[in-house]
């Protein structure tokens, strides 16, 4: 494989017979890659014949290149935290940067935006209901694990994770998971009687708004997550 990797470096970087693509350019492309995936080291090792060469200032215009890239596209903190970079989910969604821009904006709204409308207690509880029923486990415990403590109520989320539902609890928790679960199953059975239902546990309007749009964003992240399958080892 290291004999294989080599041939590939010596075949793209120093080819023979560059063709339309000199080799300043292979340089160029190479460091700017390295640069956007924080790999300084190897970018140097590309920036150098850049670097020697001054070439109407190729290096310096790679560097300012990938800096803006890693301010404005995929990249950027704001859409992929770097703890959550090698996510198969996340690294999906970066082949097409304004999904999932949309899709970033869209999570960290309802989970970081305290202006109004449903606690966020509430919002993870929802999540934690349609993660439960779409069979997303690993969804189910985050959100849930985030919705216990505020709610001071850990044996309702307890029952939701380990029975599922419908889930037997009343009052306002049992008044999120209802409606949330109603909305994701297939076709949706969300009715009358769930609005009803929020009505009469005291949600006001925005925040019917907001347990609406905050299920039906996580049932289809949870379906795209569950699309990509599950981790199998490696054969033997």
């Amino acid at each position: 494989m290291l004999a294989q990797a080599d041939l590939s470096y010596q075949l793209l970087l120093h080819p023979v017979d560059a063709g339309a693509v000199s080799l300043l350019e292979r340089h160029a492309v190479a460091a700017f890659v390295a640069w956007l995936h924080d790999q300084p080291e190897t970018c140097e090792h590309y920036r150098a014949p850049l670097e020697r060469s001054d070439a109407e200032g190729i290096a310096a215009a790679v560097f300012r290149e990938a800096e803006a890239a890693r301010a404005s596209g995929p990249c950027r903190a704001r859409l992929v935290d770097k703890s959550r970079a090698k996510s198969e989910y996340l690294m999906l969604l970066a082949h097409d940067s304004e999904v999932l821009g949309v899709r970033t904006r869209t999570d960290k709204d309802i989970f970081d935006n305290t202006k109004g409308g449903l606690p966020r207690a509430e919002r993870e509880l929802a999540a934690a209901a349609v993660s439960r029923l779409n069979g997303c486990i690993f969804c189910a415990w985050v959100h849930a694990r985030f919705a216990i403590h505020p709610l001071k109520r850990a044996d309702d989320v307890n029952v939701l994770l380990e029975e599922g539902l419908p889930s037997p609890r009343r009052g306002r928790n049992g008044a999120v998971v209802a409606p949330a679960a109603a909305l994701s199953q297939t076709p949706p059975g969300f009715s009358a009687a769930n609005a009803v239902s929020l009505l009469d546990s005291g949600f006001d309007v925005q925040e019917q708004l907001d347990l609406v749009l905050s299920a039906a964003f996580f049932n289809w992240a949870n379906r795209l997550m569950l699309s990509i399958g599950e981790p199998t080892p490696a054969a033997a």
